[in-house]
């Protein structure tokens, strides 16, 4: 790696500089850590590797610290950058497994991350299903032993029972409709089920007999949740509110980051969508489109939930868990790193309450492309709300 050399300090550019240094190194760390530095076993290409480590860690000085006063308050944390990355990738070519994940656990706590302790009160299957099928718009074929006995009866039974109507069966009688109602999705299709329960001739006083695994199977087998224009999974939505209002910081920075996006796709082996700077322009518009359109994101990064799926019932209901506030678009890498450095402790089948230890990112941002602040882009979500409650006040003071 080239020496990069600068006169001043600018913060944008030393960020972009750090971030490609970050996605050259981290993805290894956690290849290493899980299966070992993975040339291990081929000589030519572990020395290979380990030259090109070796050049980046006699390049750490002058990316870290070029430019920067050391009277500034930033200069002890970029040194201290500096100190983590050679440990990091001295660990690395020796294979030291263990102290890996210590190095990044010292980098995102450098980085301004927040490691925090919490109480966690376990989630239920059915709880963790309804949140998943939600976030990813897709119900998913239930296990036999977790359907109810009724309800296997139900599908067995070979006599036809008297007809039944829609109108017949209020859904608040079956205990788990409350759970299914705490999201957007399933309340939309409260009509279709009843259709469905009608169809398939379920005794309407006896559908309080069916449980969350039978009605998931009900919705997935009989009701056609995927043309109803109201079900969306809460990524795309969110996908689609990001790009909405967050399309300029999204595009700069894109452009402002090619090399490290270009590293991205080669260190998760996808070959690269574009091969020239203008067919990477014309590759950005069309990530813009997909994420406007189909709510979609580039291969690289994925979606995170800022209070993780598990300490769910931090949230006041379920469907808070998949709502745009709690929801963040990150680069795959860091999305892996937060999930390896976080761990529950105890066990929570024997245990009411679960101590767990989570890596935090700010909670408003929607955006997280790296661990600079320059990196990431937030959302004012208070602001936001203050300006919908205000809007439906004036609407009702003018109605």
């Amino acid at each position: 790696m080239a020496k990069i050399k600068r006169k001043n300090f600018d913060p944008q550019t030393h960020a972009i500089n750090k971030e490609y240094l970050y996605i050259r190194i981290l993805p290894l760390a956690l290849q290493t850590m899980s299966h070992g530095f993975r040339y291990q076993g081929n000589e030519e290409q572990y020395y290979a590797e380990y030259n090109r480590l070796e050049k980046i860690k006699s390049s750490l000085k002058d990316i870290l610290l070029s430019g920067i006063p050391s009277h500034m308050p930033s200069y002890q944390r970029h040194l201290a950058t500096k100190a983590i990355l050679e440990k990091t990738i001295l660990d690395i070519c020796c294979n030291n497994r263990k102290e890996i994940k210590n190095d990044l656990l010292n980098l995102v706590l450098n980085e301004n991350m927040a490691a925090v302790e919490k109480y966690q009160i376990p989630l239920q299957r059915e709880e963790k299903m309804l949140i998943r099928s939600d976030f990813d718009g897709n119900i998913y074929p239930q296990e036999n032993e977790s359907l109810s006995p009724f309800y296997k009866k139900l599908q067995k039974r070979k006599n036809t029972p008297k007809k039944y109507y829609p109108q017949s069966y209020n859904l608040e009688e079956i205990p788990v409709w409350e759970s299914f109602a705490q999201f957007r999705n399933f309340r939309k299709l409260e009509e279709p089920l009843k259709e469905a329960l009608a169809q398939m001739r379920v005794p309407p006083k006896s559908i309080k007999k069916l449980n969350a695994f039978d009605l998931a199977d009900i919705i997935r087998s009989k009701v056609n949740y995927r043309e109803n224009p109201h079900f969306e999974s809460s990524r795309a939505r969110f996908i689609k509110f990001f790009i909405a209002n967050h399309e300029d910081e999204y595009r700069q920075y894109m452009l402002s980051n090619q090399p490290l996006i270009s590293e991205a796709f080669r260190q998760k082996n996808i070959l690269l969508p574009y091969n020239s700077p203008e067919t990477y322009v014309k590759y950005i518009e069309k990530t813009v489109k997909d994420m406007k359109t189909k709510g979609n994101v580039p291969q690289i990064f994925t979606i995170h939930h800022k209070i993780d799926v598990q300490d769910g019932r931090q949230k006041k209901n379920l469907a808070e868990v998949n709502n745009k506030p709690n929801l963040c678009i990150i680069l795959d890498t860091y999305h892996t790193i937060i999930h390896t450095l976080s761990k529950n402790y105890g066990n929570s089948e024997h245990n009411f309450y679960n101590l767990a230890k989570r890596i935090e990112i700010p909670a408003d941002t929607v955006f997280f492309g790296g661990l600079s602040k320059e990196m990431q882009i937030t959302h004012n979500f208070a602001e936001q709300n203050t300006n919908r409650l205000s809007k439906q006040a004036d609407g009702g003071r003018n109605g």
